[in-house]
């Protein structure tokens, strides 16, 4: 995630197209580390019986966030413009961030 944080923050405040293309390229190769990862996971805290059923909610859970963010992120652009929706994006990736060392440190502890 902070890899794609990185890209964000890139296409954010970006001087030049091309450099707009590379904070993309960021983006989408941060996403596509995240999503695998956190799949495994998902698959690893379930039990023998339940690895399948944990695959199929955590791809239920993404296709549900991925139908959330594109609205709320055309309902930023409504508002503020679209100036704004990768910053808007930049955020919501670091709460994603802040949600896995949470998540992690609570693992830990039990």
């Amino acid at each position: 995630m902070l890899i794609e944080s990185v890209g964000l923050l890139l296409i954010s405040f970006a001087p030049t197209p091309f450099v707009t293309i590379i904070g993309a390229a960021i983006t989408g190769l941060g996403f596509s580390m995240v999503f695998p990862a956190l799949g495994v996971e998902a698959v690893k805290s379930a039990s023998s019986a339940n690895k399948g059923a944990a695959l199929g909610a955590y791809g239920l859970f993404i296709d549900i966030s991925l139908g959330i963010s594109g609205p709320l992120v055309g309902l930023v652009a409504k508002q503020f413009g679209m100036n704004y929706i990768f910053p808007f994006s930049l955020i919501l990736v670091l709460s994603g961030v802040v949600v896995c060392i949470f998540l992690q440190k609570s693992k830990r502890n039990s």
